[in-house]
């Protein structure tokens, strides 16, 4: 009985830890994006900006919400962003840990063309 409990203890600690991985990516060749995913929770954009003082601001840009992860990747879409006509997202923003860069994905909104994707740009990202 003792052992039963402290597997169940245990399964629940590591589910938790599961729920409460996070990816941040950071765009390194100029582009100013920053993604920041939640493992099955939200995730958030973030834009660098210059200010007319030449001082730079990192500001808060969408709120995503995580369409996919695989261990290698993670992608998210806008919240209340564009559908398609099956409820798919138009767009979603991923991030790839192994090819290091921050990459879009789209799909046509009539879903007459097939998913199309590319890099946005070179990243580190690092899982926490």
């Amino acid at each position: 009985m003792k052992s039963r409990w402290l597997l169940a203890l245990s399964l629940m600690f590591i589910s938790g830890a599961a729920a409460a991985q996070q990816w941040e990516a950071k765009c390194t060749d100029g582009k100013n994006l920053h993604y920041l995913q939640n493992i099955n929770g939200d995730g958030y954009l973030y834009l660098t900006v210059e200010l007319p003082d030449k001082t730079k601001r990192v500001f808060p840009y969408a709120r995503i919400k995580q369409t996919m992860f695989n261990g290698q990747a993670v992608c998210g879409q806008i919240f209340n962003g564009l559908q398609t006509r099956t409820n798919q997202p138009v767009t979603q923003f991923c991030a790839n840990k192994q090819l290091k860069i921050i990459y879009l994905k789209y799909q046509d909104p009539m879903e007459s063309q097939p998913m199309q994707g590319g890099k946005f740009c070179d990243a580190t990202v690092i899982e926490r």
